[in-house]
């Protein structure tokens, strides 16, 4: 278990989308962290209002794109 999902099973979704950012950083093709980042922008989304909720929806969404884009293209 990488830190950021301890993070995310502590319900600290900041601290685990800093984790996966910084995986993203080293290996911009490490598919499973724009899944777990996306999967916790989802959950920053739900707790927010207004302007951050579409905000976080936003980034998970262009999270999960690149998840389904670097899958597929793995399955190639």
């Amino acid at each position: 278990m990488t830190r950021g999902e301890i993070y995310m099973a502590m319900a600290y979704y900041s601290d685990a989308i800093k984790e996966f950012t910084f995986v993203l950083s080293l290996e911009d093709t490490a598919e499973e962290a724009y899944k777990l980042r996306g999967k916790c922008f989802r959950e920053l989304a739900k707790k927010a209002r207004g302007k951050k909720k579409s905000e976080y929806t936003t980034l998970a969404e262009a999270d999960e794109k690149k998840y389904e884009e670097l899958k597929n293209h793995s399955n190639d």
